[in-house]
């Protein structure tokens, strides 16, 4: 009986070593301030300096006049794939891309396809589009995600 009390206390103490040593770890003070400090440098930065790109901000970066004014410039200027019309494709293709702090588009890309043939007019829309009007990070200007879906349905 002895000795499973030994045996029971040491496996004890060992747990509650191994849960005080987690925790200091995960309390580290400088690891901490290296995390915290980090965003505020980068707030510091003039945007010409280094170009971080936000996946959350408070202020979205927009199309000018809005998601009324983008459903009409998209309305007036895609071109459904007539191949794509004759085999009946249709469907959402949502296209990811980088809003600059200036407000230009770069790194476009498919976030969800549907076909090559409407993955492709997707992109050439996006490349064509004006410049937006960026997202916003404590009053500044900052580059950020965005997310567009682009419908092809057919009559």
């Amino acid at each position: 009986m002895e000795k499973s009390n030994n045996f029971f206390l040491t496996k004890l103490l060992f747990a509650m070593a191994l849960i005080f040593s987690v925790s200091v770890y995960a309390q580290n003070p400088v690891r901490e301030k290296q995390d915290n400090t980090l965003p505020y440098i980068l707030d510091t930065i003039a945007p010409n300096q280094i170009d971080t790109v936000y996946p959350y901000v408070p202020k979205w970066a927009a199309f000018p006049g809005g998601d009324e004014a983008l459903r009409g410039w998209l309305y007036k200027r895609i071109k459904y794939p007539m191949e794509a019309q004759e085999r009946n494709i249709q469907g959402k293709v949502f296209v990811k891309f980088i809003v600059r702090y200036d407000g230009s588009i770069d790194k476009i890309g498919i976030a969800k396809s549907v076909h090559p043939l409407l993955d492709n007019e997707a992109i050439r829309l996006v490349k064509a589009m004006p410049k937006w009007i960026p997202a916003q990070k404590n009053g500044k200007n900052v580059s950020s995600y965005f997310t567009l879906p682009i419908t092809f349905a057919l009559k």
